[in-house]
């Protein structure tokens, strides 16, 4: 790898690291029905706001050492890890849309894998500690998925992703059914976002 190649996956890591800072606090925030956009980011113990140099990926962790500026309660884990496995994504995305390194960058497969990549990994983190995928997020999913095929990213036709979603739709809509004993469609589901 040449030095810029270096600089560009080590660019695309610190990416990853404040995508992965904001699907931390998304993944804090929409199971419990709080908006992404507002309030600004806060302590859950002592609800202080947390300024810009507490929002520093991994680094204000690791200088704040996993306690909160204010009352010095623990911070948890989650956030860095996330934000650690977000930046490891995005790089071996990067290096799948350059071929190992080796070709230009396919933007717009770079685009599709790091947000596919990106909802995944808020799915799980949500799904781990909820054990429930919120409506939003799978909705937000695919729109994102239906958005990048009318683009063209990547390799699936907007034909390809209707057919995905409605195949998708359809095995919840059976599970859910042999499992409630009745249509969960016919069920009001305002409150089970």
């Amino acid at each position: 790898m040449t030095i810029r190649e270096h600089a560009a996956a080590a660019f695309v890591f610190l990416l990853g690291l404040f995508i992965g800072s904001f699907l931390g606090a998304a993944s804090y925030r929409i199971p419990r029905g709080i908006s992404i956009v507002w309030p600004p980011s806060a302590c859950p113990a002592c609800r202080a706001r947390l300024g810009a140099a507490d929002l520093i990926p991994v680094a204000s962790y690791w200088l704040l050492r996993g306690r909160c500026r204010h009352c010095g309660a623990p911070i948890s884990k989650r956030y860095v890890v996330i934000e650690l496995l977000t930046g490891v994504l995005f790089a071996g995305v990067y290096a799948a849309a350059t071929r190992g390194f080796g070709a230009a960058l396919d933007w717009a497969g770079f685009g599709a894998g790091a947000s596919l990549a990106s909802l995944l990994l808020l799915m799980a983190v949500i799904d781990l500690e909820h054990m429930r995928l919120p409506d939003t997020v799978n909705a937000a999913g695919a729109v994102i998925g239906f958005g990048l095929a009318l683009l063209g990213a990547g390799v699936v036709t907007p034909a390809h992703a209707l057919y995905g979603a409605a195949l998708g739709f359809l095995v919840v809509v059976v599970c859910e059914s042999i499992v409630l004993g009745h249509s969960p469609i016919a069920v009001d589901r305002a409150d089970t976002n």
